[in-house]
This record gives structure tokens, sequence and C-alpha cells, in this order.
């Protein structure tokens, strides 16, 4: 994508918040503060749909998206978030677009947001916990990590089986087939 595009999105986007939303409902909510119009909250909605209309037509438009059209399009997505805070499927879209432009440290924040947002997203929950999971320097430290996450009956039973069944793999790779075969159970009794 070239420069010039991304500069008439985000001219676009500024415009377009400036000209449809006046600044009191810009605020962190949905709910319509005291004194907003509730037309400023439908306004929100609408801008908030256009903007991610525009940013995932435009993506998908491209034969071949490089990460600096993903990375623009995640700019206008987050100018839509900002009118749809608690939207769970608009933070799974630039979750995507952060993905697609390599922005890691994005993914594990909005991976974070979709947790807050919608609990029961396992695969957020398996994308924050792979990232924990790779902070860890060693192969005994990640089986400790496994063995703490596995314990824990607040995590989805889906999502435990997949940890029970990496902490298998593990053990495998170590050599430790009694572990690997006691793991694999588990994970297929966790979730057959």
């Amino acid at each position: 994508m070239n420069r010039c595009r991304v500069a008439d999105w985000l001219k676009w986007a500024f415009l377009s918040v400036m000209a449809v939303v006046p600044s009191a409902a810009i605020a962190q909510t949905d709910t319509p503060a005291a004194g907003v119009d509730s037309h400023a909250v439908d306004g929100r909605a609408f801008l908030a749909e256009e903007l991610t209309s525009l940013a995932l037509i435009d993506l998908r438009a491209q034969a071949e998206p490089t990460r600096e059209d993903a990375a623009a399009a995640g700019t206008l997505l987050s100018f839509a978030q900002m009118f749809a805070p608690n939207d769970a499927e608009l933070v799974r879209q630039r979750l995507l677009a952060a993905d697609a432009a390599d922005d890691g440290e994005l993914v594990e924040s909005l991976t974070r947001q979709l947790i807050r947002l919608d609990p029961t997203d396992t695969v957020a929950q398996l994308r924050a916990i792979g990232h924990r999971v790779a902070r860890e320097q060693t192969a005994e430290a990640r089986i400790r990590l496994f063995e703490t996450l596995l314990g824990q009956e607040s995590i989805d039973v889906s999502v435990r089986s997949r940890l029970a069944l990496d902490a298998a793999l593990l053990h495998r790779e170590l050599g430790d087939d009694e572990k690997y075969a006691e793991l694999l159970v588990r994970s297929l009794r966790l979730d057959a």
C-alpha cells in the first residue's frame, strides 16, 4: 500500500470524527454521558462500523496484502475502537491485522483485552498462554508452568486439554515416555 492511501485513510477518519461525533461523545464508554444526546451514541456505533468496513474491505481488496497494508488497516480499526471500546469482534479484527503486521506486542495487548471482553474465547486464552509459555527459557520451567495451569479449574477444559497435550509432547521430547503417556491420557479425559 502506498503512503498516499494511508494518509487518505487517516484524513478521512479524522474528518469523520470531527464532523459526525460531538467531542463529549468520544468518551470511552458505550453509554451516553449525562447531557449527551443518544443520537451521538448512535453516531459512534455508525462511525465504528463504517471505519471497520473501510479497513476490512480495503485490506481484502489487496491481491497480496503486505505488513504495511495490515498495519494501516489496524490503524483504522483502532480509530473504530475509539467509538466501540467494548466490541469484542472489533478487537478480534484488530488482532488479525496486528498479527498480519507482525506486531507481537500489540497482539499480546489485544489478546488480553479480548479475554477481558469475552472470557469464553478459548482461542484468545490459548494465545495468551502460548505467549506466557514462550517466555519461559527452559523445558523445566515450561513444564512447571504447564503443571500450574493444568491445576487451574477456572481455565476452560478444552484449553487445559490442549495444555496437557503440549506438556505431553514436551515430556516426549525430553525422553520421559511415562509422563508423556500420563499427560496424553489426561488430555483425552479432559476433552475427548
